[in-house]
Formats: C-alpha cells, sequence, structure tokens
C-alpha cells in the first residue's frame, strides 16, 4: 500500500482550531480540501496528546503491517493448525519478507501462543447428546449415590512408532475449542490397551488387554527366529568362506570339471578355471593345462602362440577364430573359447 501525503503542521493547527470554534469534521474537512476522516485522526491524537506533531517512533519499524497482522490473526483463527512457514508463504505472494521469528513475535503480540492439540475422544452428535443427558438426570443426586459408582478408562500405548504431536497456535482459554483438538479412537493395531477403574474409597487394579499380551509375544517371538535366521545364514556363508580356492600369483587352478556327449556320440569336456594373473595377462591354456598367458594373445586372436597342445600335437586356428585344434594322427581334439 502506497505511502499517504502527510499534513504539515500549520494545518494540523489550523484544523484544530477550527474544532475548538466549534466547526464539524466534514465543514472543516471542506474548507481545507482534506477529508472528514483525517481530520477526525487529527483532532482524536490532539485530545489524547495534546499535541498535532508527529511522536517520535521507538524501536524499528514494524516490518508487517496492521493489514498483513490483520491477514495472518484471521487466517490462524480459521486454521489454528497453520505452521509459521506457511504464514511467511503468504506474506511474500503478498509483497513482504518476514522470517519464521517476525511471524512469532506478532502472534504473541496478539494474545496467540503455539501449544500442542489436546486429543479428546472423537464425539459424534449422538455421543455428546448422551452424554449431557445422562449429567442432566443426575444432576441433583447425592454424595452417598456417587459413591456406589465404579468408574474405569482405558489407554492405548504404541508398540510400532510414536503417537505425532501437533502444535496450535490459540490462547489460553481455547484448549479445548475443537478446532485447537485432535479427536482420538480407540481402535488400531500395534497397540497395548490398559484398563484401570476406581471408585470414591478405593482404586482397582490395572489389566492388560489378554490379546495384546499375545501380540507382544508373536512379536518378541518373530525377532527370535528372525535372529535365528541370521545367525544360520552367516554361519553357513562362514563355511563357505573356509572352502574358498586361493590360487597362487601368475598361476590358475581348476575348480570345477564337466564331461558328457552330445548327441553324435561325441565326447565334449569343460571346466571352470580360476587363475591369479599379474598385469597384462590374462587366463589361457598352455599344454592342455589352464595357465596364464600374454593378453595380446587373446586378444589377437594368436591360439596357437599359446602352446596349447601337447607335445606330438599339431595347433591349427579355427577358420572363424573362435578356438583351436590340436590333431595326431586321425585324432582331433577342438577347443572353443566362450566369453
Amino acid at each position: 500500500m502506497a505511502k499517504t501525503r502527510e499534513l504539515c503542521k500549520d494545518i494540523r493547527d489550523k484544523i484544530v482550531d477550527l474544532h475548538k470554534a466549534g466547526i464539524g469534521y466534514r465543514t472543516i474537512g471542506k474548507q481545507l480540501g482534506e477529508k472528514a476522516t483525517t481530520v477526525g485522526a487529527i483532532i482524536r491524537k490532539w485530545k489524547k496528546f495534546k499535541m498535532t506533531v508527529n511522536l517520535p517512533q521507538s524501536g524499528a519499524p514494524c516490518k508487517i503491517s496492521p493489514r498483513g497482522a490483520s491477514m495472518i490473526m484471521r487466517k490462524v483463527r480459521d486454521q489454528p493448525r497453520t505452521t509459521r512457514q506457511d504464514l511467511v508463504n503468504d506474506l511474500k505472494r503478498a509483497g513482504t519478507t518476514v522470517s519464521k521469528k517476525t511471524i512469532s513475535n506478532t502472534l504473541r503480540c496478539h494474545g496467540l501462543k503455539s501449544c500442542s492439540a489436546r486429543k479428546v475422544p472423537l464425539l459424534k452428535p449422538a455421543h455428546v447428546q448422551a452424554r449431557l443427558k445422562f449429567a442432566n438426570d443426575h444432576l441433583d443426586d447425592p454424595e452417598e449415590e456417587w459413591e456406589k459408582v465404579m468408574w474405569s478408562d482405558e489407554t492405548k500405548i504404541e508398540l510400532f512408532g510414536l503417537n505425532s504431536t501437533r502444535r496450535v497456535w490459540r490462547k489460553k482459554k481455547d484448549e479445548y475449542n475443537p478446532k485447537n483438538t485432535i479427536p482420538t479412537v480407540k481402535h488400531g493395531g500395534g497397540n497395548i490397551i490398559l484398563w484401570g477403574c476406581f471408585s470414591a474409597k478405593v482404586t482397582g487394579r490395572h489389566l492388560m488387554q489378554e490379546r495384546a499380551v499375545q501380540r507382544v509375544c508373536a512379536w518378541f517371538l518373530l525377532v527370535f527366529l528372525t535372529l535365528l535366521s541370521l545367525w544360520g545364514h552367516l554361519s553357513d556363508a562362514s563355511s563357505h568362506r573356509s572352502h574358498i580356492v586361493h590360487v597362487k600369483a601368475g598361476t590358475c587352478e581348476v575348480i570345477a570339471a564337466h564331461r558328457c556327449c552330445n548327441r553324435n556320440k561325441i565326447e565334449e569336456r569343460s571346466q571352470t578355471v580360476k587363475c591369479s594373473c599379474f598385469p597384462g595377462q590374462v587366463a589361457g591354456t598352455t599344454r592342455a593345462a589352464p595357465s596364464c598367458v600374454d593378453a595380446s594373445i587373446v586378444a589377437q586372436k594368436w591360439w596357437c602362440q599359446m602352446q596349447p597342445c601337447v607335445d606330438g600335437e599339431e595347433c591349427k586356428v579355427l577358420p572363424d577364430l573362435t578356438g583351436w585344434s590340436c590333431s595326431t594322427g586321425n585324432k582331433v581334439k577342438t577347443t572353443k573359447v566362450t566369453r
């Protein structure tokens, strides 16, 4: 909102003089060309402070204008659970940038305080009418009758998670206003229910719901079985690690071998090898045994330079460069490299 024009001291004194002469606000405004509301404000200030000059302002000026304060107060009255960040965003959209601390100070100046929302039973209109009827029916009962009454109550304790706490902006006497409370109900899982009673002369025993006890026992049993299963897996992993084959650096070792025949009754053999080669070497075959060979041999597919055949056998690279063959007489052994 733009700042309005400020009247000089001479005009203010003239307004006061005309008012002392018994002239009305509107007439003074017409004579001086000012609004009647402006004239009234100057006269009220003169009546209160006996002066027309501006009073010295104490402290820093308020960042939130009266209109902005009214806006946030109106929102807090309608929605007490509004957070300070929400109010900061609302003022920012209106063109005023303030901090959350400024919001708190403004609300406290208007008598509001951030408090935890009270939890009250969720009452439907029928419940309210029933309680009101009970109070009216027993309003005049003597004290001896109330001594015969046994009062009971129950409470729910969460086993998993926490009961969340919500905060609201409210005045001191508005703690049980429906807008400032959180309705609660007695149902749900993952909890135990405690029940107790008392009378005018004695208190009763506290009882725990049998089903709740069973839930707690089942929960501890589940945790125990989970830990037992985890311990078994760790034991298996430990025994598996004890059977790991350690290979000497620069060598290879066969850890599994397979042998079978295909449809053409040709014998096929395969094996699983673990190697520990030096830098610049890869797994290969030398004299029909796994070994570490130069990496360039495998990269260029010069298979016969590995000397894969035993003495007396002739090595030939396959036409498609996928492997090699070792032949002696009428016997041929073919090896293909798969990746």
